[in-house]
């Protein structure tokens, strides 16, 4: 399993972690049988959080079988919790394409994500 940076302080620091499991659901659990800090951020009511994104070779889980899709022993599994919020500084830049303006904001998180805005106008 493949652990992100905004996870890792409560996976002990660790980049990726080894887990044998033949679901998505007991690789999680797995994992938090070793960082049970992780529980309340990855199984929610014993369900993944609306917030959190997870992979298996590169397939969104919520458009295979969820928590229940199989895994093999090959099988790469990505975690990837959404983030946002932020707000404070911010550097605006200006992006064109052919016809359209499009105004990007880049804001200072208030914790540790950064968060693109992005507002499309047409340009007369």
């Amino acid at each position: 399993m493949r652990i992100p940076p905004v996870l890792r302080a409560e996976a002990g620091g660790q980049r990726s972690v080894d887990v044998e499991a033949t679901t998505v659901r007991g690789a999680i659990e797995a994992l938090v049988a070793q960082y049970p800090s992780l529980r309340d951020r990855l199984l929610a009511d014993g369900d993944l959080p609306a917030f959190v994104n997870v992979f298996v070779d590169g397939d969104d889980v919520r458009l295979l079988s969820g928590l229940e899709t199989p895994v093999a022993p090959s099988s790469t599994i990505v975690l990837l919790p959404a983030v946002a919020g932020g707000s404070g500084l911010t550097a605006p830049v200006r992006v064109s394409y052919p016809g359209w303006a499009v105004p990007v904001r880049i804001e200072k998180p208030k914790s540790f994500a950064y968060t693109l805005l992005i507002a499309c106008a047409r340009e007369a």
